[in-house]
């Protein structure tokens, strides 16, 4: 369809760069055929203005809470703004959705967010969750040292 063709073309704009056009796109995929990956994408395409980027975020959940992207996005936000408890609800609903591919990057957000509130068990419960799924991950991998030193 139109609105799939719109998404793809700005997916492809977004990967080369060209945020702008890259929204226009998603935009209007988004207003012909509402979907949860129209919106979170065009999301990520306002990383610059947190408030839109989260009212998109949220949008795309609305449209699909199964779609597990745009919960990590939001509890990413959280986080960055330094409210690692807000943030533990968000990466539990990446982590519990349907349509999720990356459910690795959100166990790693749930251990950094444990990490931030000194709940260091939970912390590396989360960063063995996220080793089982993306094992090669280094920055995961760093984690992991960091915990187990602490529990030491």
């Amino acid at each position: 369809s139109i609105a799939e063709d719109l998404f793809r073309m700005g997916h492809v704009l977004q990967r080369l760069g060209v945020k702008r056009l890259a929204a226009e796109h998603h935009g209007s995929s988004f207003q012909m055929a509402p979907s949860s990956e129209a919106a979170s994408f065009l999301g990520m395409t306002f990383k610059d203005d947190d408030m839109d980027s989260l009212a998109w975020q949220r949008r795309a959940i609305e449209t699909d809470p199964r779609f597990g992207g745009s919960w990590n996005e939001v509890g990413e936000a959280m986080l960055n703004r330094g409210d690692p408890r807000l943030s533990i609800q968000w990466f539990r609903g990446a982590i519990n959705s349907e349509k999720y591919g990356e459910r690795g990057v959100a166990w790693t957000n749930l251990a950094r967010a444990h990490l931030e509130l000194s709940q260091m068990n939970s912390a590396l419960f989360a960063a063995q969750e996220a080793a089982t799924l993306i094992p090669d991950d280094p920055d995961l991998q760093e984690l992991l040292n960091r915990l187990s030193e602490d529990l030491t």
